[in-house]
Formats: structure tokens, C-alpha cells, sequence
């Protein structure tokens, strides 16, 4: 996967396996020492890739307490969590939620929302979490393979909204393994070229996430998100 990713002219990868029931072995500790082993594997092979830690945290009730226990891992050194809802849609009260972490200076990157049942249906839930904070406190992470159509026919039509209409903001492999969900971003940036340009489009697999995964304040100009809701849904 890691010679996969360079080939596709990836230099660095955020590790982030899935934190959520199904996964009791996954912790802040273990994701730590299993990139420092491969960072040193890859250095050791003087293979051109680094592997930065991370976590695809699902959101539940137990988010705040398990953040307070330690338990989580942001991306990086950062202050950026990547969160995902449950894939029929987002919790009830996810709002103030979300400006809690924000409150203690955390940043929110939702992933793969394209993928989610509810948002495929109203991908204006996204506009209105959005507006309700400053730029850059919530960010979307769409899939590569959505966008360029490998996943499947709604999640391409609901990531080319999302891109239209500012709503997506980091392009991301999702890669789980070297076969079906591999670690290629090319096509991805590719189909995003056709819908937002190749500036935006680079900005969304180099600038935006380097700024999420070393905490900095170099993001570039908030794209204002509009809203995807038609007259017809209104009825």
C-alpha cells in the first residue's frame, strides 16, 4: 500500500483505523507505536513516505468522556479529530456536540459524508452545520473513489454537490487495503479537477490537510458554502 502511494505521488499518509465497537483493540497507544514502527520500516528501507497517526473516531455518547480518558487520537500532533456518523446519519444533538469540542479548541473533520445515508438524501444538513460555525472550526472529508464514481453512482452524484457547492474541503483515499479500497488519490483529484479546477482541487489534498494535521492557521480562504437544497424539496 505505502509503494502504491508513492507511485500515485502521495509523500505523507494519515494512519486513521476505525474507532468505534467493532474495534475494541484500537487505542491512542497503539496507533502511536504501530506508525512509529513502520515510519522506522520505511526509513529503514529508505522508502520516500510517512505515516502520520490518526483515528476514524464513530461519533456516540461516549465521545466526550473517551476524549477526556485519553482514549482518542487526533490527527497527528494536531487538534483535528476526524469523525464519522453511523452510515444511516448523523446523531440527534450533534451540534452541540460539536461546539463543545470546539469550545476546548478542537477541530472537526467529518469523513466521508457522501457515503451516509441521510446527507445523501439531504446534503443540505451540511450548509446549515456549517453556517453555524466559524470558517475552518468543522471541514468535510469526501472519499477519492466517490468522486471519480469507483464507489457507486449516488455517492459520484452527491460528492459532485458537495464540491459545487463548497461543502467538501479535503479529498482522502479511504484506503483499506491493496485491492478493492486502495491508498490512489489520482483519479479522485482528477474528476474534482472537472467540477471545482486543479487549484482547488490541489488545495484539497495538500494545503487544507497539511494545515488540519500541523495545526496551523494556514488555511487558505474559506470557500462560503451554499445550499444545496432545491425549491422542490421544500414540499
Amino acid at each position: 500500500m505505502c509503494m502504491m502511494a508513492i507511485q500515485d505521488g502521495t509523500s505523507v499518509i494519515c494512519a486513521t483505523p476505525h474507532f468505534n465497537g467493532q474495534w475494541p483493540l484500537v487505542n491512542h497507544d497503539l496507533v502511536n507505536r504501530l506508525s512509529r514502527e513502520l515510519n522506522a520500516a520505511l526509513r529503514f528501507d529508505r522508502i520516500p513516505l510517512k505515516i502520520v497517526p490518526g483515528m476514524e473516531i464513530r461519533v456516540s455518547a461516549d465521545l466526550e468522556r473517551d476524549l477526556d480518558n485519553n482514549k482518542l487520537k487526533c490527527l497527528g500532533d494536531s487538534k483535528t479529530l476526524l469523525l464519522e456518523f453511523h452510515p444511516a446519519g448523523p446523531p440527534v444533538g450533534f451540534e452541540k456536540l460539536a461546539e463543545v469540542l470546539i469550545t476546548k479548541g478542537y477541530h472537526i473533520l467529518l469523513a466521508h459524508p457522501e457515503k451516509n445515508s441521510e446527507i445523501q438524501e439531504h446534503p443540505e444538513y451540511l450548509f446549515h452545520l456549517l453556517k453555524k460555525f466559524e470558517p475552518w472550526k468543522i471541514s468535510t472529508q469526501v472519499t477519492a473513489s466517490s468522486i471519480s464514481g469507483d464507489w457507486g453512482r449516488k455517492e459520484k452524484r452527491i460528492s459532485r454537490i458537495l464540491l459545487e457547492h463548497n461543502l467538501a474541503h479535503v479529498i482522502a483515499s479511504d484506503a483499506h487495503d491493496d485491492r478493492s479500497r486502495t491508498p490512489i488519490l489520482s483519479a479522485g483529484v482528477n474528476a474534482a479537477e472537472n467540477i471545482v479546477g486543479s487549484f482547488r482541487a490541489n488545495q484539497m489534498v495538500k494545503q487544507i490537510p497539511r494545515a488540519l494535521i500541523e495545526n496551523t492557521s494556514s488555511f487558505p480562504d474559506w470557500p462560503v458554502p451554499t445550499n444545496p437544497r432545491k425549491w422542490w424539496r421544500i414540499f
